[in-house]
């Protein structure tokens, strides 16, 4: 805008104001002493849908379901994370159950297919992901599927990761709603 002349021109390279419902949103708590970190001696990922990581995310507050009228609500997400290009899909789920996570598994691969890409293998945690509908049909479809092990968050980073992304977000946006039009 200085350079169009709107404002005036001194304020050319004043940096821009951070937005205080991001900074609040994504203020969390930073340890006070930190391990050293560990080189993991992980496979090289080659091409895109050789490794997705997978994982589950709760809702405390049930989403919306947009286009019909029901009482049903969304509260359950899983998120699919290509670990070549980084890429991320979410499924928004009713419930917790196998069937529907296969009807997510299903839809994301099917996405994939769209475009090229044809998805080789998961890496997920040993929660629901380690039930034998979904572990069958990994294996009928050739897919290989790794675990972590338990409470092993650091080795299943990139899933992880993008529900606190998405955690962060959702918080700003709220946190900024609020702020912009709360006492209405």
């Amino acid at each position: 805008m200085a350079k169009q002349g709107v404002i005036p021109n001194h304020l050319q390279h004043v940096p821009t104001p951070a937005c205080s419902a991001c900074m609040f949103g994504k203020a969390t708590r930073s340890p006070w002493r930190h391990k050293p970190r560990r080189d993991w001696n992980r496979k090289e990922v080659t091409c895109p849908g050789e490794v997705v990581s997978v994982d589950q995310m709760v809702s405390p507050t049930p989403g919306i379901i947009v286009q019909r009228l029901t009482k049903e609500r969304y509260k359950y997400a899983t998120v699919y994370v290509d670990s070549y290009s980084g890429y991320s899909y979410i499924h928004l789920l009713k419930t917790q159950s196998v069937t529907e996570k296969g009807e997510g598994q299903h839809t994301f691969e099917a996405f994939c297919k769209q475009h090229g890409i044809k998805v080789r293998g998961y890496h997920a945690d040993n929660g629901i992901f380690k039930a034998k509908d979904w572990v069958n049909g990994c294996k009928v479809k050739q897919q290989i599927l790794t675990s972590t092990g338990i409470n092993a968050h650091h080795s299943h980073g990139r899933a992880e990761r993008r529900i606190r992304l998405l955690q962060d977000l959702s918080r700003s946006m709220l946190i900024y709603a609020d702020r912009r039009w709360g006492g209405q």
